[in-house]
């Protein structure tokens, strides 16, 4: 792939460029703050495991989460599941932590003349506000949330739309992200090139396609894309 002239990166957001596991983290911290006293469970690394566990790495419908964290914690007076959701959208967003090396792998392929690209699953409200927090907005020419688009990872048309504001082909384009599915099999079925953050989930071996490059951290990238593109 070294012949392979590449004009745009593209990410995604949750455990790519943000650490949500240590953005839950914080979450828990301040839900222990808000609410602990009510809880009936007490033992704090128990709150995190049950939490975390509920959260499944944010692909759990809130609501579910919420059933589990009133049996669980044994939440007296608890808020309604849809006061809960509302502290969840306010709260969670100022959690975000940055990825290791996210400010520089930005600021690496900014100064390589590289186009760069967000494209994220979620609700639009906490998905821009982590943008927000984290800092990085006015690093992107695109920035497409699968609420907006009425699309979502691993639709190849939502890679399209994000290809088009960027105004390049496929061909000529990288996708950076964790999720083997949502974001490596959707980059290459919508013909990226996709580097795979491992570390986060298993990989999925029923999957049709496999990366084209693999990185444990973002420090990674600029080294992987120096060497591709050696004249």
């Amino acid at each position: 792939m070294s012949n392979r002239k590449m004009n745009a990166v593209l990410f995604d957001l949750d455990e790519t460029l943000m650490d949500r596991r240590k953005a839950l983290d914080v979450f828990i911290n301040r839900l222990i703050r808000d609410y602990g006293e009510a809880f009936g469970l007490k033992d704090r690394k128990r709150i995190f495991d049950i939490v975390r566990e509920a959260d499944r790495g944010g692909y759990r419908a809130k609501r579910e989460v919420y059933h589990d964290l009133i049996r669980l914690l044994r939440w007296s007076g608890a808020p309604s599941e849809e006061q809960f959701a509302g502290y969840w959208r306010s709260v969670y967003p100022g959690c975000a932590q940055p990825a290791i090396g996210m400010r520089e792998v930005l600021a690496f392929f900014r100064h390589q003349g590289i186009r760069l690209g967000l494209i994220t699953n979620g609700q639009s409200e906490v998905q821009q506000a982590k943008i927000d927090i984290l800092g990085i907005r006015e690093r992107f020419d695109s920035i497409i949330v699968s609420e907006e688009a009425g699309c979502k990872k691993p639709d190849a048309a939502i890679f399209k739309l994000a290809l088009e504001t960027l105004g390049v082909n496929p061909s000529e384009a990288w996708y950076v992200g964790d999720h083997p599915r949502n974001d490596v099999y959707g980059a290459r079925q919508a013909g990226l090139f996709a580097v795979w953050k491992q570390g986060v989930h298993v990989w999925d071996n029923a999957l049709s396609v496999r990366p084209d490059a693999v990185i444990t951290e973002l420090t990674e990238l600029a080294p992987l894309y120096l060497t591709l593109n050696k004249s």
